[in-house]
């Protein structure tokens, strides 16, 4: 009897130490510990296992010239365990298999997602922010590192084929990468792009450059709404680029370049010069065209701090000046009357998180792209019924309500069939000009910024790949990781280890 209350106390120690528990969590966990039969396989163990089987590790030096090992998932190993554990996972592949056969002449299109978080880079492989810093080449070389070893690495989709087990059959999974897909934040990190901010905002039109340049003919900034004007930046070009600034940082460390003219041609070419990025490296670009893959997410762009957060705050601004009424979101949506739509599944709570009284002052709105959704319901709801029929608003009404109308249409084509996609991305054409328009017609160009251009890119993209693909799920992902980051893991020597 002794030993089983010991053995107790000492699985209800272990459970404290998971982190993030709450008392009815930690009661349950602890009966369920003292009721396991002994010699049951924990799902730690099961996952260190799954994990064991698909690793790979990549030798690092830092910048203080010291070794580190990077122990990563082997993406095309990925796959396998997941249908290997799941028989609902491997139907849906049958189905998938039967509805488009799989070959190396005819492989399926991946999109890669990246999204960061506090202590993680991506769901299939973690690391640590301050060891990017650290990393010689930063996040250019370990994104490439792992955009290589999907088409180039020994276990590649795109020869070797990602071998799963398929209702008691081995099918080969052949893919190539069609899409990288993440913010602008992002996407200057680890592609060698100088940025949003920089003189070329975009990362695949040549010819597009930052607000109020002095341009020559042929060239716009992102103030223009008319996105047939800007040039496809091609292969060729982009390599050329490169090229360029390599030569020039060579000249520069040498000593034949000056530091005026070094930034000069960085800023003009729209590139940063690592030798060890995804851009530098000719093997991967004999395969992939990045500038072709590199995407605009519209729920970064558009819904979570993008276009609508800004005509929301300009909105918000306008009622402060022309009518003396603070527009206090917090004061009014968490008020009876205002609630979010039943099917949403959203709480009243959501909203009041949403603004954290820290970031009151700073206009800011703070919660998921899912809560971001009703938050927007609720808040046209109140424009619409509160505000539209205020005299001093006229101009301002017209910017806010064209933003509502790209939300929706972005939301219509997400749920929208085949047959019915050309005619709602003409609509979202117009309806993101229309907004462009309007905005710059109700505030200039003060609140419009590189995003605005981004979201030009969108109804392109989805025609492109025939739906629309965006950053819900790969959001929805990362939290599982940032949740093993930050609640679960202890171990700092090999964290990347733990987490995944």
């Amino acid at each position: 009897m002794a030993h089983d209350a010991a053995q107790k106390r000492l699985r209800l120690q272990s459970a404290l130490h998971t982190g993030g528990t709450s008392l009815d969590g930690l009661a349950r966990i602890a009966a369920k510990r003292v009721c396991e039969p002994a010699g049951d396989t924990k799902p730690r163990t099961i996952n260190h296992e799954l994990f064991e089987r698909a690793r790979f590790d990549v030798d690092l030096r830092l910048a203080t010239g010291e070794p580190w090992r990077w122990e990563v998932c082997q993406p095309a190993l990925v796959p396998q365990g997941m249908a290997a554990a799941s028989g609902e996972l491997q139907t849906r592949f049958s189905n998938a298999f039967s509805w488009r056969p799989r070959s190396i002449d005819r492989p399926w299109s991946m999109v890669i997602g990246l999204d960061e978080r506090a202590a993680t880079c991506t769901t299939f492989a973690a690391i640590r922010d301050h060891i990017i810093g650290k990393v010689e080449g930063k996040r250019p070389r370990l994104f490439a590192i792992l955009l290589r070893e999907i088409p180039l690495g020994p276990l590649s989709f795109r020869d070797a084929g990602a071998a799963l087990n398929v209702l008691g059959q081995t099918r080969l999974l052949f893919a190539t990468v069609k899409g990288v897909l993440r913010d602008l934040g992002g996407h200057r990190m680890t592609s060698d792009w100088t940025g949003a901010s920089s003189r070329k905002p975009c990362t695949s039109r040549g010819n597009c450059w930052k607000k109020n340049s002095h341009l020559i003919p042929g060239c716009y900034d992102i103030s223009c709404a008319d996105f047939s004007k800007f040039r496809l930046r091609d292969h060729e070009g982009m390599a050329a680029h490169m090229a360029a600034v390599l030569a020039a940082k060579a000249r520069r460390d040498a000593g034949a370049m000056g530091v005026g003219d070094f930034k000069e041609l960085i800023q003009g070419a729209g590139f940063n010069p690592y030798p060890l990025g995804p851009l530098a490296d000719e093997a991967l670009r004999g395969i992939l065209d990045i500038s072709d893959i590199i995407r605009a997410d519209w729920v970064h762009h558009y819904l979570q701090h993008g276009a609508f957060a800004w005509a929301r705050t300009a909105y918000g601004r306008a009622c402060e000046s022309k009518l003396g009424m603070m527009f206090e979101m917090r004061g009014e949506l968490v008020k009876a009357e205002w609630t979010f739509p039943l099917p949403m599944g959203a709480e009243i709570s959501q909203v009041y998180d949403a603004f954290p009284a820290s970031s009151e002052k700073e206009s800011k709105i703070r919660c998921k792209a899912g809560g971001y959704i009703s938050f927007y319901v609720s808040m046209r709801h109140f424009v619409e019924c509160r505000l539209l029929d205020i005299p001093g608003l006229e101009r301002e009404n017209e910017p806010f309500s064209a933003a509502c109308a790209v939300l929706d249409l972005a939301l219509e084509a997400k749920r929208a069939p085949q047959t019915g996609l050309a005619a709602i991305l003409n609509e979202l054409r117009a309806a993101l000009r229309m907004h462009m328009d309007r905005h710059a017609a109700a505030y200039g160009k003060r609140y419009l910024l590189p995003k605005h251009h981004a979201t030009l890119h969108i109804p392109e993209q989805i025609w492109k790949d025939k739906f629309v693909v965006d950053m819900f799920v790969v959001e929805r992902l990362n939290i599982r990781a940032e949740q093993s980051a930050e609640n679960s893991v202890r171990n700092t020597e090999r964290h990347q280890h733990s987490v995944l």
